[in-house]
């Protein structure tokens, strides 16, 4: 089974609007979060969708899968304080509910993110089959600086073999639940990604070139761009 855990436990102060969460604000009278299920159940690659949601926006989601008749097609679960601790109880969810096999995985996927190319999802789906880890990343078009304790620039990075994370990122689970069983604790909550898990335990996890129409919605600005693309659908 495939399976995608939409991650939707953010309460998304960055986009600087207050009142909702950044995954319920609306465009063009539907949320993002619905865009971005919307976009995910077109790939006929995914068996099961499950959403985690902050636990105060849980009802909030369900009455809105129900006004745009995509109840039953997705389960929503509680999230948990940080992009990690909501994949895992998505997890735990999986394999409460559906059970696991070995050769199920999982697609960690912002809720934030849905203009996602069906290619870069069945690419996701592909690496993760075969090597068990994968994960999106693009092309950095900047130069990255380092700058040391006085601020002052210290170091430039060549562009050609660094990139940008994106997602979705995707794992076979029993594989990613016993890779994340060996990190202490203290470790892994230093890791603000989930292809750490992986890193940390020297397993390889396979690029996915993504895409700049992939956009997660972070800032005002990108609000404007998704309507732009909306405007040309």
């Amino acid at each position: 089974m495939n399976y995608a855990i939409v991650l939707a436990g953010g309460k998304g102060s960055r986009i600087g609007i207050e009142g909702v969460p950044k995954q319920f604000m609306s465009l063009y009278g539907k949320p993002i979060i619905i865009y971005t299920i919307e976009n995910l159940l077109k790939v006929n690659n995914i068996d099961k969708i499950v959403a985690v949601c902050n636990k105060d926006y849980i009802t909030f989601l369900d009455d809105l899968l129900a006004e745009f008749k995509l109840k039953g097609k997705v389960d929503v679960t509680c999230g948990g304080a940080t992009r990690l601790d909501s994949t895992l109880n998505g997890i735990s969810y999986i394999k409460e509910t559906y059970g696991v096999k070995d050769d199920d995985i999982f697609l960690a996927h912002d809720s934030v993110r849905p203009f996602t190319s069906e290619r870069i999802i069945e690419e996701n789906i592909k690496y993760a089959k075969m090597n068990k880890a994968a994960t999106t990343v693009f092309n950095l078009s900047e130069t990255i600086v380092e700058t040391n304790d006085t601020g002052d620039i210290y170091k430039l990075y060549p562009r050609q073999n660094l990139f940008t994370g994106q997602s979705p990122q995707t794992f076979n689970i029993n594989y990613f639940l016993e890779c994340t069983s060996k990190i202490p604790k203290e470790t892994m909550d230093s890791f603000n990604d989930l292809s750490s898990n992986i890193t940390y335990c020297n397993g390889v996890v396979t690029p996915v070139i993504g895409d700049r129409n992939n956009i997660k919605i972070t800032y005002p600005i990108d609000l404007e761009i998704a309507k732009s693309f909306l405007n040309k659908e």
